[in-house]
């Protein structure tokens, strides 16, 4: 059959999170050729972790972050932006 690419079907989008309190962010994606997915999150400037669908951190600092989440079936990949305001 045809590859598609992963599809995220649920995910964390706009979280609030407490300074130096971890969070825990997730993104549920299926992929219809069974393919084994990876998950790439991207915090910024070299701050980037290859992991699982969900992911903990803990921010220091205050303020808006956008945390990129790639999901790669290794040869498509999505992605999808998730919005958290440290308080």
């Amino acid at each position: 059959g045809q590859n598609v690419p992963p599809r995220i079907v649920d995910a964390s989008t706009y979280v609030i999170a407490n300074v130096n309190k971890p969070v825990l962010l997730f993104v549920k994606a299926v992929d219809d050729n069974n393919d084994q997915l990876k998950y790439t999150w991207d915090f910024g400037f070299l701050d980037k972790h290859e992991g699982t669908a969900s992911h903990q951190r803990t921010f220091t600092n205050k303020g808006t972050k956008v945390v990129k989440v790639t999901v790669s079936d290794g040869f498509y990949s999505v992605q999808h932006l998730i919005t958290v305001t440290v308080v």
